[in-house]
This record gives structure tokens, C-alpha cells and sequence, in this order.
């Protein structure tokens, strides 16, 4: 339940900002893209949920703000697939979850870039692409750092409540 207020507020936001925005700009936010991060550590254990939940994510991404069908369900299972691989080497930290998100970014928008040129969309200068990373960057700076505190006070609630069920359980056998 949780989880899906996380991701029903992200992909919420993102259309807010999405409609805000012009879309002559590069301003794009990805906040659907960095939740990725902040629901992992809810997964920690159950990675195939989360790959689920990933690729369910791109396609309503798809669907809903890009029109560039499956591409965005690759890029998110792509980046589902690295994000664990990260954790696993980092410990789950705001910084680490900061440092995995913006990395989130650079290969979302690479992989765009790669995408929109190589297959002849859009000529893009190195000046836009710049420009793309950096307002990503900075509009997923202030989700990631606000919902990681939001998130990891969940986990802990969540993971109190979890234990109490466990010891109401064993005291009944």
C-alpha cells in the first residue's frame, strides 16, 4: 500500500510538472524514474516484485507522458536491474540513494539521446543535452532527499509492525 502511494505520487507529480513545463524545453523530471530508488529498499528481498513493479512502471511512462512505446519499459527494467546491484555494494544511505539516482539520470538520458539520434527523431547538441541532465538533476534532487526520509520512517514503522505480528505469532505456538 505504501509502495503504491510512493509510485501514484511520483507518476502524479511528474504529469504536474510534465504539464507545466513547455514542451519545446528539455526540462524533463523523471520523478517516476528516481522512485525507483526510494522503493527498492522495500524490495530488498523480493527482487522479482520489483522487477514487475519496474516494468509496469515504463509502460504506464510510456502510455501516459512519452508515446515512445516499450523504450521506457527497457530503460526502467534496465535501470531495475542495476539499482540492487548498487545497493548491494553501497549501503542504503541518503547519499548512496542520491548517487544512484543521479546516475539513474545520466543513463535514462543517454540512452534517450542514443535513441532520439541514432534513429534519426532529433539532432541533438551536446548544449541540450546538457541542459536535460542538469533540470533532471536538480527537480530529482529535492524528491530523492525528501522521500528517502519519508520512506526509510515508513520502512521503520513497517518493519516494527513486522516484527510485532513475528513475536505475537511465536507466543501462540
Amino acid at each position: 500500500m505504501i509502495i503504491a502511494i510512493i509510485l501514484l505520487f511520483s507518476f502524479l507529480l511528474d504529469g504536474i510538472l510534465l504539464s507545466c513545463v513547455d514542451m519545446n524545453t528539455v526540462c524533463c523530471p523523471l520523478i517516476t524514474l528516481s522512485s525507483l530508488v526510494i522503493i527498492y529498499p522495500f524490495f530488498s528481498e523480493k527482487k522479482k516484485n520489483y522487477f514487475i513493479i519496474s516494468g509496469a512502471l515504463g509502460f504506464f511512462y510510456d502510455i501516459c507522458y512519452s508515446n515512445i512505446l516499450f523504450f521506457n519499459v527497457l530503460c526502467f527494467l534496465g535501470i531495475a536491474y542495476f539499482i540492487p546491484i548498487l545497493f548491494d555494494r553501497l549501503s542504503i544511505s541518503v547519499v548512496n540513494s542520491y548517487l544512484v539516482g543521479i546516475m539513474n539520470i545520466l543513463i535514462y538520458r543517454i540512452l534517450l539521446c542514443f535513441f532520439f539520434v541514432v534513429l534519426g527523431f532529433s539532432s541533438w547538441s551536446t548544449k541540450i543535452f546538457y541542459k536535460s541532465i542538469i533540470s533532471s538533476i536538480i527537480i530529482n534532487s529535492i524528491y530523492l532527499v525528501a522521500f528517502y526520509f519519508i520512506a526509510k520512517k515508513i520502512r521503520k514503522n513497517f518493519k516494527k509492525r513486522k516484527y510485532k505480528l513475528l513475536k505475537v505469532k511465536k507466543v501462540e505456538q
